[in-house]
């Protein structure tokens, strides 16, 4: 046994909380500690907030932005995910204690995806934010909408992929492909 891996093995037994992001545990319920568990909030919540700062820098390409913003999406799910299992060990109820107002302002939603940051500037995005108050405002949003919206989210075209040999330029238009 390694002096490193004695140190681990002192540590766990010791209870010393593991806090390498990489580590973080797949299934929230095997958690069994509140400390634990507030533990891998907070870093969800220190990884949000440097993803914030990254999807806001001027020099990220659309792609970056694009990945950045599905990351977030991910992040914050995590977050809630730990938010309910930490209440449910009979910590913390941080699910009550969200202020609907910071939770709206804090990205646009669109058919129940958040869109963060410069993300919400993509000329694809924009014009589903604009659609989705316009339908908002009119009180007509259904369900096939939705449904409509999230698989248009996914498609190859956000992912920079064009079913047609296109490809992206820089701006974020599309150029046909010479395969010759």
């Amino acid at each position: 046994m390694s002096l490193s891996n004695f140190q681990q093995y002192k540590n766990r037994e010791a209870g010393v909380i593991e806090t390498n992001p990489q580590l973080r545990p797949k299934n929230v319920k095997k958690v069994r500690s509140i400390p634990q568990a507030e533990t891998w909030r907070n870093i969800v919540m220190g990884e949000i907030s440097s993803k914030l700062t990254q999807i806001n820098d001027p020099n990220e390409s659309d792609f970056r932005l694009r990945e950045l913003n599905d990351e977030l999406n991910q992040l914050f799910r995590d977050k809630k995910t730990w938010e309910y299992q930490i209440k449910a060990l009979g910590g913390n109820d941080y699910i009550h204690n969200h202020n609907k107002k910071d939770m709206i302002n804090s990205g646009a939603n669109v058919a129940g995806w958040r869109y963060f940051g410069r993300a919400k500037e993509l000329p694809d995005i924009k014009k589903s934010i604009e659609e989705s108050k316009k339908q908002a405002l009119r009180g007509k949003v259904s369900k096939a909408a939705i449904l409509k919206a999230r698989k248009k989210r996914l498609d190859d075209f956000y992912y920079g992929k064009g079913e047609d040999d296109r490809e992206l330029c820089p701006n974020g238009s599309s150029i046909k492909r010479d395969n010759s």
